[in-house]
């Protein structure tokens, strides 16, 4: 028997081939064994009928793992997710094998930051600029996709002869400078109503409706009329009216800073908080308060429908801090103040947060007459003062620094009763 095993070969079969052809068996044809290359060929015939199983079960591992990949190619306007906001670039997941980046230069073509545009689960839409960078993403730009997209609209309008939405950059020529969703634009003198001639600073910020006159991408010129849309804008405004009320809180977003306020865009429209309206004390600028992008509640003050403007208010959210502080302070009191500003005829001293009371220059001193305040006081000093008048129907409060201040005959009037409350 082992001469008959020495003759077959079977030694010279590895373990390999034995695991993969299991219970392989000697096999002979009429008494005689089969000979070493008829048992290779039969054990790599096993072998081949499982291989079919286990390349099946790596394909399936290989569909799920890129089976979602998008075939993308440069130039490709298309929508992904926000997955993060890093150093001001945006990371855009867009089903493909990593993610896309849109750097900083390519968000936006107003220089805004990051945030400012969108945040992590926005979805935007991006140009492919290039398929992979060193590290294997694709770079994007956002700024390009909107302005494709943009024209895209503006043909659209123009063909169908409707009317675009454009909030206004400047003012040029007795024209107006206008954007319309990335796209600079132009809205000539001639194309504005008298009304608007007259009031062009306090169109700067605000959004307005215009009519296509010229539309030519090629030349980068795009060329409206606010006159011929002005009666759309009033049918809109009067929309706006149906929903908001003055004395309503209403929620919005800051659209832009000026030196003399905030617009705040609410939908269709954009209304305006004055530096005055921010908050009960004094604000200096208007970004000590706020800053664009920031969304906020605001209340509203009033709708003016002939000028198209809506008057908001943000510290009228908050309780007059006058209405609690007249309650305790009566004429004569002597409490401690600080100097917040000087004036030529005076220093401005603050009593409570929100309240501040006026110290004249000839209620700064007993011993002799002062030419100007910083002679006795400084910006941010702290010091004890005296009540000398107090009109709270008015918000005034007259202060002195003088050892023997007097009371005039309708402050003293005053010291026998306590202040009534100030509605604000």
């Amino acid at each position: 028997m082992s001469d008959i095993l020495g003759s077959t070969g079977f030694e010279d079969i590895n373990l390999e081939e034995r695991s993969t052809a299991p219970q392989l068996k000697e096999k002979t044809l009429q008494g005689t064994t089969l000979s070493q290359e008829a048992v290779a060929a039969e054990a790599a015939a096993q072998k081949e009928q499982a291989q079919p199983q286990e390349l099946s079960a790596a394909e399936d591992d290989f569909e799920k793992l890129f089976g979602s990949v998008k075939n993308y190619q440069e130039g490709d306007i298309i929508t992904g997710i926000v997955s993060k906001i890093i150093n001001n670039s945006i990371y855009v997941d867009i089903a493909f094998k990593s993610e896309g980046i849109i750097e900083p230069s390519e968000i936006s073509n107003h220089n805004l930051k990051a945030t400012e545009v969108c945040q992590v689960g926005d979805k935007i839409s991006v140009k492919i600029l290039r398929l992979e960078n060193k590290a294997g993403n694709p770079i994007l730009s956002k700024k390009r996709a909107d302005y494709e997209l943009a024209w895209t609209r503006l043909n659209a309008a123009e063909q169908n002869n409707e009317d675009i939405l454009v909030k206004v950059t400047g003012k040029k020529d007795g024209g107006l400078n206008v954007d319309f969703q990335g796209i600079s634009a132009y809205v000539p003198a001639s194309q504005l109503d008298r009304e608007d001639l007259t009031r062009l600073d306090s169109l700067v910020g605000s959004t307005i409706y215009c009519k296509i006159l010229k539309a030519a991408r090629s030349r980068k010129r795009l060329l409206l009329s606010h006159k011929a849309s002005r009666e759309k804008t009033l049918t809109k405004l009067h929309e706006a009216l149906k929903t908001i009320k003055p004395g309503e809180v209403v929620h919005g977003k800051v659209s832009s800073i000026k030196s003399f306020g905030a617009f705040v865009n609410l939908g269709e429209f954009d209304g305006l908080i004055h530096i005055s309206e921010l908050a009960w004390d004094r604000v200096a600028t208007v970004e000590e308060a706020l800053e664009v992008g920031q969304e906020i509640d605001v209340y509203v003050i009033g709708i003016d429908e002939e000028n198209t403007r809506i008057s908001l208010s943000l510290k009228r959210l908050q309780k007059d801090p006058w209405e609690e502080a007249v309650k305790d302070l009566r004429v004569g009191d002597k409490l401690p103040v600080t100097i917040t500003r000087l004036a030529q005829f005076g220093a401005f001293a603050q009593i409570k947060e929100g309240v501040e009371g006026l110290i004249h220059i000839t209620e700064m001193s007993d011993e002799k007459q002062v030419k100007y305040p910083q002679e006795v006081v400084q910006s941010g000093q702290e010091l004890e003062a005296t009540i000398i008048r107090l009109e709270p129907q008015n918000k005034k409060i007259a202060l002195s620094l003088r050892q023997h201040a007097e009371l005039t005959p309708e402050a003293a009037s005053l010291t026998q009763a306590p202040a009534s409350p100030v509605n604000g």
